[in-house]
């Protein structure tokens, strides 16, 4: 718990260090759903194989051309996969919409950027 949420709040995690569970589950729960109305929009992705993946920055479009990047440092990737990976990205600030479009831009050893997507979320109520 205390990893998902340095993940999510790095300085609140510092400050939980000896915290019992129902602390960092209350913790985890306010990161995850600022707005409490209880959504929260989780993407996930598998890749087949990782042939100089840095990482991944994840995007949600707020209207047309403009999108906010989720995550302000790189969501890791494995640089020599040969299996791939599977990866998870909480995305807090998504409200009441029932769906999202959102875009991965995977960074590669060699200075390149590409970008996947836009793929619609559609969130389960």
């Amino acid at each position: 718990l205390l990893g998902l949420l340095a993940s999510l709040d790095p300085s609140l995690a510092d400050s939980m260090d000896d915290a019992d569970i129902s602390r960092l589950l209350a913790a985890l729960t306010r990161a995850l759903d600022p707005d409490g109305e209880g959504f929260v929009a989780v993407l996930t992705w598998a890749t087949l194989e990782e042939r100089g993946t840095i990482g991944f920055y994840a995007e949600r479009q707020r209207s047309d051309n403009d999108w906010k990047r989720l995550n302000d440092d790189m969501l890791p990737g494995l640089i020599d996969a040969p299996m791939g990976a599977e990866y998870l990205l909480f995305d807090p600030e998504a409200g009441q919409l029932p769906e999202y479009l959102y875009r991965l831009i995977e960074v590669e050893a060699w200075g390149t950027q590409i970008q996947h997507g836009p793929w619609l979320l559609r969130l389960k109520r």
